[in-house]
């Protein structure tokens, strides 16, 4: 009876606990199947008597668009009267990783990370967000401000062929113009990048709509390794080909492996929330059934991803470092001489200025 008057008195009489973060922490014991998070607590008792053991258990889960990417039970915590700290420590569901990669995409590369704590105690039962935080990323932002390098004139390789009966050799030009890059369809599986761009023919023949191939690694993890066929965005006179003298808008999708994220992940909490993104890419031609290729050795991409999901001193001054071309350009060919009738290895400008071809 005693007791139970106690209890009664206490319940009558009792104060909820406050709840909150001091630091979300850190990234700890990083390895291939584990991610840890430490993060420290304030609990605020604001009654007379301390809360021994056995009195108050606390649950809390880690969230990210309110997707559990971890979660924690401490129980039979003592406090003290007024202030105390404790260290909560979980693990990271790593197989949640791309779950979460999507929600941000779709949220226009905006998350939002929150704590929700529920404490338990034989009196009553509360929960409290503890620890709320907006992040935000410009990936599409940094592919299109890097790839746009792309824009320019390229001259192909030497390529013999025949006019009217005549054997020529036609070095095809195009001029790339206008890149653009943004989200496509995401998927759980895949999460797909648009890239458009405008092809310009400056030839005085048509030439076939590219391809365009590249790969893309994050931290050295694989996440995309592509071959597009272009989709044309206006119509073309003939298909599959870009006429003389027209520009057409063409988009190329390429889809990021989602499944390589949680790999990503590890790599970019180990390296403090840091990553170097590295692209390769060249649009490809195939004319006259030899390969063109522009640029000729591929354009190199490096772009710098810096967050603060729980790192706050960014170590990494993050810029935007570009691309540039392997290989500016296809060696020059040097024209043959040719007697009697036959060009020989003359260009297709020759035989126009000897008039051989109108």
């Amino acid at each position: 009876m005693i007791f139970a008057g106690g209890a009664g008195y206490m319940a009558m009489n009792f104060e909820k606990p406050s709840f909150g973060i001091v630091d979300m922490g850190d990234w700890e014991n990083i390895s291939d199947d584990s991610i840890k998070v430490v993060s420290e607590a304030w609990i605020h008792n604001p009654n007379s008597l301390g809360l021994s053991v056995g009195f108050i258990d606390v649950g809390y889960e880690a969230e990210i668009n309110d997707i559990s990417l971890a979660e924690g039970k401490v129980d039979e915590v003592s406090i003290e009267s007024g202030n105390n700290t404790k260290t909560l420590e979980t693990e990271l569901r790593q197989g949640r990783i791309p779950d979460w990669w999507v929600s941000h995409l779709e949220n226009g590369e905006n998350s939002t990370v929150s704590v929700p704590v529920e404490i338990n105690t034989p009196v009553t039962s509360f929960s409290v967000e503890a620890f709320s935080k907006e992040i935000s990323t410009n990936i599409s932002s940094r592919i299109e401000n890097s790839l746009e390098s792309i824009e320019g004139s390229y001259t192909g390789p030497g390529i013999e062929t025949t006019r009217s009966g005549l054997s020529v050799e036609i070095r095809p030009e195009i001029e790339v113009r206008d890149f653009k890059a943004s989200w496509g369809d995401i998927s759980e599986q895949e999460s797909e990048v648009l890239m458009d761009m405008k092809v310009h023919n400056p030839n005085s023949y048509p030439i076939p709509t590219p391809s365009f191939g590249g790969r893309a690694d994050l931290n050295n993890v694989t996440v995309a390794n592509w071959t597009a066929n272009s989709e044309p965005l206006t119509e073309l006179a003939e298909e599959g080909m870009i006429a003389p003298g027209e520009t057409e808008e063409l988009r190329f999708r390429v889809g990021l492996k989602n499944q390589r994220m949680d790999d990503w992940l590890e790599t970019h909490v180990r390296n403090r929330e840091y990553t170097e993104a590295e692209i390769d890419a060249q649009l490809i031609f195939n004319v006259e059934g030899e390969e063109f290729k522009a640029p000729a050795g591929g354009m190199e991409c490096i772009i710098q991803i810096q967050t603060d999901i729980l790192v706050d001193d960014k170590q990494h001054s993050v810029e935007n470092k570009g691309c540039e071309p392997k290989n500016e350009a296809y060696p020059e060919t040097e024209n043959e001489e040719s007697t009697g009738t036959d060009s020989g290895n003359r260009t297709e400008q020759d035989l126009v200025d000897e008039g051989l071809l109108g």
